[in-house]
């Protein structure tokens, strides 16, 4: 199957007008039906987009079909408003191929047209010609006692006869979807997917407001002609003591505004307008128009959609099959049409029409991945597959019309002079896109509290002014489709012609309940609407108060200079009550009950505990497989204000969603991916084989009883050590491990974050929790990354290879340890390096070593890189080619401990070549409990471990126990063995041997994580692309070459030292910038947020960064002057010690930390970054939103909320002089 758009140019000057209202709107649309002869010959030949089409009126969404690669996966997709979203979306796969069927037909080119949006309402094809029942308590002034539904039927839905008016709701409205159990649906999650829809071109918004909204989107936000009557509407409310807010879309709701469209240059981007016109050219999208839908096929055994029953322009009816899932964007009406009449409902309403289908018929072919199939309907008994609230929860903005008011002169949108002087209206409307054609039937919002609203930031009432009133078209347009009875429109004849205003008004959240239910078996029955208008008291009271609202604000000087005076007359059915009064009133609304055509709910969302929910919060249908529903109907609540945005922020998360499920398929393979790279690297790496990276202790050590040096602690610095001792063959070593060899992963530097805390290659320790950092943190406990194998922490951390400053280590010989200073230190640097870096400044390279153990070099980066280095190098920073060179300052590529991409851990560089050594024994998987001192002497006679069995063996050292277990393990060792603080030893029982500050002066490089950009297209390392499509020939590529986005550093790039201005030493920068090609979401969340241990609120903040490509930058300061602690837990090895990080305790910290965030936002607005599409993602983190955004206050709580470690610990056992009194260990590294 194929289809085709074609766009006819339409430059005559007789098409100038229809040129200006839909200019590149698909102008001419052709499309090829899905069951033509045409259709079947073109795919036959593997038709081009230049072939010849029949001319088919474009679609709103029901149902499309999604193929992604081998095998192909098949989507309906349905949907106006929401569903052009999605199918725009999702089509941006070019493996994807959507079918999308519509009901209707293309629309009309007056939809382009603002103004002349009513001419389609009611009594045109274009709209579904709903009604409501007859009910007692509203519509009764309506012809037959029934309220007009407009439902859109064609391309675009309602989102084009609507008002076009761009309303997100109130930011509660979402947090509450999210507190009724809709994880991911909060305002913050939500946010990012309104910014990305939007092409915002409001001017003059505040810096505050802007901060809300999106540039460069698919639906273009402006505002429109307005007349003088909105001024007077704004100052009136000013003077009755409400705010003038110029961005109702922005930090606050409430308040008098001018209303904000979705247009642009006076053109109405209704969602088709907005998101297929871009895709028109896509060969993957599929559409079939004016088929209405019979029907979801569901496989009674499985509960499996299997595609959908859909009615062709004969009669007939088709089967076209899903392969991967139906997608429901029917709308709130038609949506839980088709699924009662697919099985899917109330029991009882479905056994009341007796709903079962079946079929039998032939396939018509159209190619491989898609069938059609022809079938005699057959009617049977129905059956109710899965009985589910549908239908029920039926929610409406519904409010009182003719609340109309005259003028003294032409002030509004006077119609007839509208049509008077049409031409020139015209003309200004075709060259400058202004002009009242150009304007809404709404000009002004309002968004107010009643005395009943329980939240001051969360209005219940909006009020909406038109510029005309109902009997300014003398009756011609706006009465006759409404559906006013003649009666009812015998009152409002006094204003036929007459200029004017109406202010329409209604509850935001109207606590009334109406439901949908099946009028008959056919999808041609309209269904029965019962709308319950004003059935709670509640409503009926913020109704009345608004109304009296209105009536003050006409009262107002503005309107008074505009001659506004409110027109009186009773309905007929109100004429025998008290003008003013509540009861008068109340009457009124229930005659003239007017609809904005606001309707939500009826397929309602939510957990699987809530007995009303149809939906889970990932739009899956309860009960059903591979069937999700995506339109106003999912809503568990009514937003605060028009619905339009709302839709197209659902059509932007089903989106995601649809996408993520798939991307997270492939995702959740990767452990089984992961475990075959495993198998692969062992069959090419085989344990007894030399160039084995890991895994190489290729026999069985027996442990002697003695040795020379006994070294506790296989890691970093003990590798080294355990080399460095046995290169005498006459002296003898054991290097003890509490964990194992390692694993393969750790050969690929990628995978370093598959080993983080979930593996036994990690002691998972976490930090104390404290009221200042770390809250965002699941149980506020920061996660502390360390190796438990051989090479440690260098086994699985980002391989980053940096020195520090050479002032570092003068600042250590100054502090009283002579032969530490960065002179007597450079040589050990040297020795230990294989420095393999090219291109390096003559002058940084006497500052390296070539032929030592540890290979440094550069490895993969992304285009992320050199942007970040330009936009330091444009704000005044140089660019550093070797920070480990003759100076660190400046913005630099990354040194990575690695060669030809592969990782080397201490373990690697030191251990494997020496692993032949006859004088060198390991023991693997020995914890060690103790050191066993001699309390006479006070001298290290050996250690005490433990086997896996758990028995405890001693091995003796003769000349010395050197103890490498890290900053963590090493005080807690010391202390079990009765070296420390006094107190703390006799509070777990041990017997205190020397009085030590063990544990004390912990120093921790920690900043704020979160500081994360989103692009708009892959740049960096997107990890969906990296881990799925192409991870095969990644994983071929490293192994054969070493190159590949498998050898980055776990995405880490760039590194940057610079100063801040607290920085006392220009040579010695206070702060450093690490800069990841990735963010914390772009892999769905299944990884580094589970590693980091972010809470699942706060990850609802990053929610709409999921799966998105972006780059992140951590700042930290250098050198931290808070200082945290290590603890006993217990006298047992095996329980954690307490650490107590005491992050940001000292005030320079955050005030440092705060300068470097400010310094990464400028970073962010540089050309080059812009290039890319680079834009901040500045959601709050649940924590600090009751904070002004980006104030000292506001990036002080950041930090503290979002604690981000770098996993750089040091100082617990301080080297130091004699007279120094924190000191544990002299220069020499020795207890003594």
């Amino acid at each position: 199957m194929t289809w085709l758009l074609r766009t006819v140019g339409t430059d005559s000057p007789q098409q100038a007008l229809e040129n200006r209202s839909c200019r590149s709107f698909v102008r001419e649309i052709h499309f090829r039906r899905l069951d033509s002869p045409s259709a079947r010959a073109a795919d036959a030949r593997r038709s081009t987009p230049n072939a010849t089409a029949e001319n088919v009126s474009l679609f709103r969404l029901i149902l499309p079909r999604l193929c992604f690669e081998r095998p192909r996966k098949n989507e309906f997709v349905g949907g106006g408003t929401t569903g052009s979203v999605i199918a725009s979306r999702l089509t941006e796969n070019p493996t994807a191929k959507v079918l999308v069927i519509e009901a209707g037909s293309a629309g009309s080119k007056l939809s382009c047209i603002p103004f002349l949006s009513p001419l389609l309402w009611w009594l045109t094809k274009f709209d579904y010609g709903y009604t409501s029942e007859p009910q007692e308590g509203s519509c009764l002034a309506l012809q037959g006692g029934r309220c007009r539904w407009f439902r859109g039927r064609m391309l675009g839905g309602t989102s084009a006869i609507n008002a076009a008016l761009y309303v997100r709701g109130n930011r509660k409205d979402y947090d509450n979807w999210a507190s009724m159990g809709n994880p991911g649906w909060s305002f913050d999650s939500v946010l990012p997917l309104f910014q990305r829809a939007e092409d915002f071109l409001v001017p003059s918004v505040s810096e505050e407001d802007a901060h809300y909204h999106g540039k460069g989107g698919n639906v273009p936000v402006s505002h429109s002609y307005v007349t003088d009557v909105l001024p007077a509407f704004i100052k009136a409310g000013e003077s009755l003591g409400f705010p003038f807010n110029p961005d109702y879309n922005g930090a606050s709701q409430m308040g008098f505004s001018r209303v904000q469209l979705a247009a642009k240059g006076g053109i109405r981007y209704n969602a088709a307008r907005a998101y297929l016109t871009p895709a028109r050219q896509r060969r993957n999208l599929h559409v079939l128009l004016d088929s209405p839908v019979a029907r979801i096929v569901v496989d009674e055994l499985t509960r499996t959609a299997k595609g959908v029953e859909y009615i062709t322009a004969d009669g007939s009816k088709r089967f076209v099959s899903a392969r991967r899932e139906v997608i429901l964007s029917a709308g709130a009406v038609a949506s839980p049409q088709i699924l009662m009449l697919s099985g899917i409902g109330p029991k009882k309403e479905l056994e009341r029409h007796g709903v079962e289908s079946g079929f039998e018929g032939t396939a018509l072919n159209f190619g491989a991945s898609m069938s059609v199939f022809e079938f005699n309907f057959l009617s049977k008994q129905i059956k109710c597959l899965v009985n589910l609230p549908v239908g029920e929860n039926l929610q409406s903005h519904a409010g009182p019309g003719g609340l109309s008011f005259t003028l003294d002169r032409n002030w509004g949108n006077f119609i007839p002079h509208i049509l008077l002087d049409v031409i020139p209206h015209a003309l200004k409307y075709v060259f400058d896109g202004d002009g009242p054609l150009s304007s809404s039937t709404i000009e002004g919002f309002a968004f107010v509290n009643s005395s009943l609203a329980s939240d001051p930031d969360w209005p219940d009432t909006q009020l909406l002014l038109s510029p005309f009133n109902i009997g300014t078209d003398g009756g011609l347009v706006f009465r006759s489709r409404i559906g006013l009875t003649d009666e009812a429109w015998s009152t409002y004849r006094g204003l036929k012609f007459r200029p004017g205003f109406e202010i329409h008004l209604h509850p935001t959240r109207p606590k009334s309940r109406g439901k949908i239910l099946l009028r008959g078996r056919s999808i041609r029955d309209h269904p029965i609407i019962v709308a319950n208008h004003f059935k709670e008291p509640e409503d009926v009271q913020i109704v009345i108060e608004a109304i009296r609202l209105v009536l003050r604000l006409a009262e107002q000087p503005s309107f008074k200079r505009l001659g506004a005076e409110f027109y009186s007359e009773p309905l007929p059915g109100c004429r025998h009550l008290e003008k003013f009064t509540k009861r008068y009133w109340e009457c009124h609304m229930r005659q003239f009950t007017y609809l904005l055509w606001h309707d939500v709910g009826t397929c309602k969302m939510g957990p699987p505990t809530d007995p009303g929910a149809v939906v889970d919060p990932a739009l899956r249908v309860y009960g059903v497989r591979q069937l999700r529903v995506a339109d106003a109907s999912i809503m568990p609540a009514i937003v605060s204000g028009n619905t339009m945005a709302a839709c197209i922020m659902i059509g932007e998360k089903a989106s995601d969603l649809i996408k993520m499920e798939n991307q997270r398929n492939g995702l959740r393979m990767m452990g089984k991916i992961v475990q075959l790279v495993g198998v692969i690297l062992s069959s090419i790496f085989p344990v007894n084989e030399v160039d084995n990276p890991v895994g190489f202790l290729n026999r069985q050590t027996r442990i002697d009883d003695s040795y020379d040096f006994v070294i506790v602690g296989g890691g970093t610095t003990g590798s080294v050590i355990a080399n460095r001792l046995t290169e005498n063959p006459r002296v003898k070593v054991l290097l003890i491990e509490a964990g194992s060899d390692g694993s393969l992963l750790s050969f690929i530097p990628a995978f370093a974050s598959f080993m983080w805390w979930y593996t036994k290659f990690d002691y998972r320790y976490t930090s104390e929790p404290q009221k200042d950092s770390c809250l965002a943190i699941k149980e506020g406990r920061c996660r502390w990354f360390r190796g438990r194998m051989l090479g440690g922490s260098s086994a699985l951390n980002g391989g980053i290879y940096a020195r520090g400053n050479r002032k570092d280590y003068d600042n250590w010989a100054a502090l009283g340890n002579p032969g530490w200073s960065f002179r007597d230190i450079l040589p050990l640097f040297k020795r230990a390096e294989n420095f393999l870096v090219e291109d390096v400044p003559k002058r940084d390279a006497p500052y390296h070593g070539t032929g030592g153990y540890f290979p440094v070099s550069h490895t993969y980066v992304t285009d992320v890189l050199p942007a970040f280095i330009k936009a330091g190098e444009s704000l005044g920073f140089p660019h550093n080619k070797d920070y480990n060179g003759a100076s660190q300052r400046g913005f630099s590529r990354v040194q990575v401990a690695a060669n030809r991409g592969k990782r080397y851990s201490t373990a690697t560089g030191y251990l494997r070549p020496v692993r032949n050594r006859r004088n060198l024994h390991i023991l693997l998987n020995a914890p060690v409990s103790r050191i066993v001192i001699d309390e006479t002497t006070k001298t290290a006679k050996g250690v005490e471990y433990l086997t896996k069995n758990g028995s405890r063996h001693f091995v003796s050292a003769t000349r010395e126990v050197i103890l490498s277990a890290g900053v963590v393990a090493s005080p807690q060792i010391l202390m079990l063995s009765g070296i420390g603080p006094k107190k703390e030893l006799k509070k777990h029982g041990i017997q205190p041997i020397v009085d030590l500050p063990v544990g004390e002066n912990l120093q921790s490089h920690a900043g704020p994580g979160g500081l994360y950009f989103g692009f708009t297209r892959n740049s960096g390392l997107f990890v969906p692309e990296l881990l799925t499509t192409e991870f095969i020939q990644h994983v071929q590529n490293f192994l054969k070459t070493g190159e590949g986005p498998l050898s980055s550093p776990t995405g880490f790039e760039g590194v940057a030292f610079v100063n801040t201005s607290h920085a006392a030493d220009p040579d010695w920068p206070d702060i450093e910038l690490l800069m990841g090609a990735l963010t914390i979401a772009t892999d769905g969340g299944n990884f580094y947020k589970r590693r980091i241990g972010l809470s699942d609120e706060a990850w609802e903040t990053y929610s709409g960064l999921k799966l998105r490509a972006g780059f992140a930058v951590y700042p930290h300061p250098t050198r931290p002057k808070s200082r945290g602690k290590i603890l006993l837990r217990s006298a047992n090895v095996f329980d954690h010690p307490i650490i107590i990080g005491n992050y940001f305790k000292d005030p320079d910290d955050v005030k440092i930390t705060i300068e470097a965030i400010r310094l990464v936002l400028r970073l962010g607005e540089h050309p080059e970054f812009k290039k890319l599409g680079a834009k901040f993602y500045s959601q709050s983190l649940p924590g600090c939103r009751h904070l002004k955004q980006f104030t000292d206050e506001y990036w002080e709580c950041h930090i503290r909320q979002f604690t981000y470690l770098h996993w750089h610990d040091g100082g617990t056992c301080k080297m130091g002089p004699p007279n120094d009194p924190e000191a544990v260990v002299d220069p020499t590294l020795r207890y003594d």
